[in-house]
Protein backbone atom coordinates (compact mmCIF):
# COMPACT_ATOMS: atom_id res chain seq x y z
CA UNK A 1 0.00 0.00 0.00
CA UNK A 2 1.10 3.07 -1.08
CA UNK A 3 1.57 6.09 1.33
CA UNK A 4 0.01 9.51 0.57
CA UNK A 5 3.03 10.63 -1.36
CA UNK A 6 1.45 14.37 -2.34
CA UNK A 7 0.56 15.11 1.32
CA UNK A 8 4.70 13.63 2.35
CA UNK A 9 6.17 15.63 -0.14
CA UNK A 10 4.32 18.75 1.06
CA UNK A 11 4.92 17.91 4.50
CA UNK A 12 8.77 17.52 3.74
CA UNK A 13 9.19 20.63 1.88
CA UNK A 14 7.18 22.84 4.30
CA UNK A 15 9.80 21.24 6.74
CA UNK A 16 12.69 21.74 4.59
CA UNK A 17 12.13 25.60 4.05
CA UNK A 18 11.70 26.26 7.67
CA UNK A 19 14.55 24.77 9.03
CA UNK A 20 16.38 26.04 5.90
CA UNK A 21 15.34 29.69 7.00
CA UNK A 22 16.32 28.81 11.17
CA UNK A 23 20.06 29.02 11.39
CA UNK A 24 19.65 28.11 14.73
CA UNK A 25 17.99 25.09 14.42
CA UNK A 26 19.72 21.70 15.61
CA UNK A 27 18.97 18.10 15.41
CA UNK A 28 17.21 17.66 18.58
CA UNK A 29 14.80 20.04 17.04
CA UNK A 30 14.14 17.52 14.35
CA UNK A 31 11.37 15.34 15.74
CA UNK A 32 11.11 11.76 15.28
CA UNK A 33 8.02 11.97 14.09
CA UNK A 34 9.32 14.49 11.32
CA UNK A 35 12.16 11.69 10.10
CA UNK A 36 9.40 8.94 9.96
CA UNK A 37 7.59 11.75 7.48
CA UNK A 38 10.61 11.75 5.69
CA UNK A 39 11.36 8.20 5.57
CA UNK A 40 8.20 7.19 4.34
CA UNK A 41 8.13 9.82 1.52
CA UNK A 42 11.58 7.94 0.54
CA UNK A 43 10.10 4.63 0.65
CA UNK A 44 7.05 5.32 -1.01
CA UNK A 45 8.81 6.61 -4.13
CA UNK A 46 10.58 3.79 -4.32
CA UNK A 47 7.82 1.49 -4.31
CA UNK A 48 5.89 3.43 -6.59
CA UNK A 49 8.60 3.57 -9.15
CA UNK A 50 9.25 -0.41 -8.40
CA UNK A 51 5.31 -0.81 -9.24
CA UNK A 52 5.67 1.21 -12.46
CA UNK A 53 8.71 -0.42 -13.44
CA UNK A 54 7.04 -3.91 -12.96
CA UNK A 55 3.80 -2.92 -15.25
CA UNK A 56 6.36 -2.09 -18.33
CA UNK A 57 5.75 -5.12 -20.01
CA UNK A 58 1.95 -4.29 -20.34
CA UNK A 59 2.25 -0.40 -21.34
CA UNK A 60 3.09 -0.49 -25.10
CA UNK A 61 -0.31 -2.52 -25.09
CA UNK A 62 -2.21 0.05 -23.26
CA UNK A 63 -1.61 2.51 -26.61
CA UNK A 64 -5.32 1.20 -28.17
CA UNK A 65 -6.86 0.49 -25.09
CA UNK A 66 -5.99 2.86 -22.82
CA UNK A 67 -3.24 5.85 -24.61
CA UNK A 68 -3.74 8.18 -21.60
CA UNK A 69 -2.42 5.34 -18.97
CA UNK A 70 -0.25 3.79 -21.15
CA UNK A 71 1.42 7.28 -21.64
CA UNK A 72 1.67 8.31 -17.80
CA UNK A 73 3.08 4.62 -17.02
CA UNK A 74 5.78 5.29 -20.10
CA UNK A 75 9.15 5.62 -19.35
CA UNK A 76 9.63 7.36 -22.25
CA UNK A 77 12.04 11.01 -21.79
CA UNK A 78 9.69 13.68 -20.70
CA UNK A 79 7.09 11.81 -20.42
CA UNK A 80 5.10 9.82 -17.85
CA UNK A 81 6.69 8.80 -14.52
CA UNK A 82 10.26 8.72 -15.14
CA UNK A 83 12.57 6.77 -13.05
CA UNK A 84 13.37 8.10 -9.91
CA UNK A 85 15.94 5.12 -8.77
CA UNK A 86 19.54 7.40 -9.35
CA UNK A 87 17.73 10.01 -7.55
CA UNK A 88 17.29 7.91 -4.46
CA UNK A 89 20.38 6.44 -4.68
CA UNK A 90 22.12 9.51 -2.65
CA UNK A 91 19.59 8.24 0.56
CA UNK A 92 20.40 5.17 0.02
CA UNK A 93 24.03 5.90 0.13
CA UNK A 94 23.87 8.12 2.86
CA UNK A 95 22.31 6.13 6.18
CA UNK A 96 20.43 3.25 6.11
CA UNK A 97 16.54 3.96 6.11
CA UNK A 98 15.82 1.24 8.82
CA UNK A 99 18.32 2.04 10.99
CA UNK A 100 17.12 5.83 10.83
CA UNK A 101 13.46 4.34 11.73
CA UNK A 102 14.19 2.42 14.72
CA UNK A 103 16.48 5.04 15.94
CA UNK A 104 14.93 8.19 15.12
CA UNK A 105 17.65 10.11 14.20
CA UNK A 106 19.90 9.81 10.80
CA UNK A 107 23.66 7.75 11.32
CA UNK A 108 25.31 8.40 8.21
CA UNK A 109 26.91 5.20 6.58
CA UNK A 110 30.85 4.93 6.72
CA UNK A 111 32.56 7.08 4.35
CA UNK A 112 29.39 8.93 3.84
CA UNK A 113 30.12 11.87 5.32
CA UNK A 114 33.87 12.71 6.48
CA UNK A 115 33.03 15.07 9.43
CA UNK A 116 30.93 12.35 11.30
CA UNK A 117 33.69 9.51 9.87
CA UNK A 118 36.42 12.11 11.40
CA UNK A 119 34.63 12.68 14.72
CA UNK A 120 33.70 8.88 15.27
CA UNK A 121 36.83 7.86 14.54
CA UNK A 122 38.13 10.17 17.20
CA UNK A 123 35.65 9.08 19.64
CA UNK A 124 36.85 5.40 19.21
CA UNK A 125 40.22 6.70 19.91
CA UNK A 126 39.67 8.06 22.79
CA UNK A 127 37.28 5.05 24.21
CA UNK A 128 40.56 3.03 23.32
CA UNK A 129 42.52 5.18 25.66
CA UNK A 130 40.28 4.32 28.34
CA UNK A 131 40.16 0.80 28.25
CA UNK A 132 43.96 0.54 28.10
CA UNK A 133 44.10 2.95 31.43
CA UNK A 134 40.94 0.14 32.72
CA UNK A 135 43.13 -2.70 31.74
CA UNK A 136 46.52 -1.63 33.42
CA UNK A 137 44.69 -0.85 36.47
CA UNK A 138 43.27 -4.15 36.91
CA UNK A 139 47.13 -5.91 36.25
CA UNK A 140 48.58 -3.63 38.68
CA UNK A 141 45.94 -4.01 41.66
CA UNK A 142 45.28 -7.88 40.30
CA UNK A 143 41.42 -7.17 40.57
CA UNK A 144 39.59 -8.08 37.07
CA UNK A 145 36.50 -6.66 39.03
CA UNK A 146 37.69 -2.85 38.58
CA UNK A 147 35.90 -1.00 36.06
CA UNK A 148 34.89 2.60 34.57
CA UNK A 149 31.95 4.14 36.20
CA UNK A 150 29.77 7.00 34.97
CA UNK A 151 27.14 8.75 37.26
CA UNK A 152 23.62 8.68 35.92
CA UNK A 153 22.57 12.28 35.68
CA UNK A 154 18.81 13.51 34.36
CA UNK A 155 20.43 15.01 31.42
CA UNK A 156 22.61 12.26 30.98
CA UNK A 157 25.57 15.08 29.74
CA UNK A 158 27.95 13.74 32.92
CA UNK A 159 31.04 16.20 33.43
CA UNK A 160 32.88 13.35 35.53
CA UNK A 161 32.60 9.95 33.34
CA UNK A 162 35.03 7.27 33.77
CA UNK A 163 35.53 6.97 37.39
CA UNK A 164 37.48 4.25 38.77
CA UNK A 165 35.64 1.99 40.77
CA UNK A 166 38.00 0.03 42.94
CA UNK A 167 36.74 -2.30 45.93
CA UNK A 168 37.64 -1.03 49.75
CA UNK A 169 39.11 -4.47 49.77
CA UNK A 170 41.45 -4.29 46.61
CA UNK A 171 42.79 -1.14 47.90
CA UNK A 172 43.40 -2.55 51.44
CA UNK A 173 45.19 -5.82 50.03
CA UNK A 174 47.20 -4.02 47.86
CA UNK A 175 47.34 -0.59 49.17
CA UNK A 176 45.85 3.00 47.41
CA UNK A 177 48.05 4.22 44.44
CA UNK A 178 49.37 7.64 44.78
CA UNK A 179 47.91 8.38 41.10
CA UNK A 180 44.56 7.88 43.35
CA UNK A 181 45.19 11.10 44.76
CA UNK A 182 41.89 12.00 43.75
CA UNK A 183 38.77 10.42 44.86
CA UNK A 184 36.01 11.41 42.93
CA UNK A 185 33.18 9.33 44.29
CA UNK A 186 32.05 6.15 46.13
CA UNK A 187 29.55 3.68 48.03
CA UNK A 188 29.70 0.72 50.35
CA UNK A 189 32.87 -1.05 49.88
CA UNK A 190 34.16 1.01 46.54
CA UNK A 191 35.59 3.91 45.71
CA UNK A 192 36.10 5.82 42.92
CA UNK A 193 38.86 7.83 42.00
CA UNK A 194 40.01 9.72 38.53
CA UNK A 195 44.22 9.67 37.83
CA UNK A 196 45.66 12.23 35.98
CA UNK A 197 45.36 10.35 32.98
CA UNK A 198 41.54 9.48 33.57
CA UNK A 199 40.72 13.19 34.17
CA UNK A 200 42.70 14.04 30.71
CA UNK A 201 40.65 10.59 28.53
CA UNK A 202 36.86 11.83 30.24
CA UNK A 203 37.68 15.68 28.99
CA UNK A 204 38.94 14.68 25.65
CA UNK A 205 35.76 11.29 25.12
CA UNK A 206 33.59 14.30 25.96
CA UNK A 207 35.05 16.95 23.74
CA UNK A 208 34.66 13.84 20.72
CA UNK A 209 31.34 12.89 21.84
CA UNK A 210 30.50 16.73 21.32
CA UNK A 211 31.75 16.84 17.86
CA UNK A 212 30.01 13.55 17.07
CA UNK A 213 26.89 15.68 17.60
CA UNK A 214 27.75 18.11 16.32
CA UNK A 215 28.44 15.56 13.26
CA UNK A 216 25.23 13.94 13.62
CA UNK A 217 23.38 17.33 13.36
CA UNK A 218 24.62 18.91 10.43
CA UNK A 219 24.40 15.66 8.78
CA UNK A 220 20.59 15.48 9.57
CA UNK A 221 20.04 18.81 7.84
CA UNK A 222 17.78 18.84 4.35
CA UNK A 223 20.86 20.40 2.79
CA UNK A 224 23.34 17.74 3.80
CA UNK A 225 20.54 14.59 3.16
CA UNK A 226 19.92 15.59 -0.59
CA UNK A 227 21.46 14.99 -3.52
CA UNK A 228 23.22 17.99 -5.15
CA UNK A 229 20.99 18.04 -7.93
CA UNK A 230 18.32 18.47 -5.83
CA UNK A 231 19.56 21.46 -3.10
Amino acid sequence: KLPDLERLLARVHSFSVDQASNAATHYTDVSKARLLEFLKALAGLAALDAAVEAVQPHVPGLSGSSPRLGGLLSREADAGFPPVDATLAPFREAFDWEAARKAGRVVPKERANDEYDAARRRLLEVDAGLQQELSRWRRELRDSSIELWTPSVANGQTTEPFQLAVAEKTLQKQGTPEEFAQQMSSKKGTKRFWTAELRELAGEHLEAKAAEEAALAAAAKPSALAPASLS
